[in-house]
């Protein structure tokens, strides 16, 4: 079967598991390239061990509630139930704005402990500082899509036929949820 033969919301879709793909594999390039920077370094003194901000920690619970909040409005989208979504996607517009304020208090911490390393070791909190910027710099680019799903949303054009948007944008955060907790596990292993 070719491409041209899906519907057309299912070549959105699977656009968009290209994406996640190819996105995946940046994530574990840059997990792997940290990695192996750290432990293949020829300096005689071992890089400082990583104190992940509480914050950090605390915004994976943010993402797990994002991602169940958009699950939610789907799920109210598929049972016709508008006014559940709306209240949904409200939800997640809160938890995506409780997950920015930890992450942009846990990122100033993180160079906080950067500058006051000795000798600002990059092999330490600059590598995870940077994997960090790197997650951000999508979860931005995630705001967008969420803005319209909400915007179309609250003007009724989701129904139990179409609601694409809203999934593809479940999808998408679900993915930053897993790759958030990939990112912390690693930092763990880093303590």
């Amino acid at each position: 079967m070719s491409t041209a033969s899906l519907p057309q919301t299912h070549r959105w879709l699977m656009g968009l598991y290209f994406f996640l793909a190819s996105l995946a594999v940046l994530f574990l390039s840059a997990i792997l390239a940290m990695l192996l920077v750290r432990s293949s370094d020829l300096r005689p003194e071992p890089p400082l061990p990583v104190n992940v901000p509480a914050s950090l920690w605390l915004s994976a619970v943010f993402l797990v509630v994002i991602s169940l909040g958009l699950d939610r409005a789907v799920a109210a989208l598929r049972r016709e139930r508008q006014t559940q979504f709306r209240l949904a996607i409200v939800g997640v517009w809160l938890a995506v704005l409780g997950f920015l304020w930890l992450q942009f208090a846990g990122l100033t911490v993180l160079l906080e402990r950067h500058n006051q390393s000795p000798a600002r070791d990059p092999r330490s909190y600059g590598l995870v500082y940077a994997l960090v910027m790197l997650h951000a710099v999508h979860v931005v680019g995630g705001l967008p899509p969420l803005a319209i799903v909400t915007w179309r949303g609250f003007r009724g054009r989701y129904d139990h036929e179409w609601n694409t948007g809203p999934r593809a944008c479940a999808i998408y955060w679900h993915f930053l949820g897993l790759v958030w907790l990939a990112l912390l596990g690693t930092f763990a292993c880093l303590h």
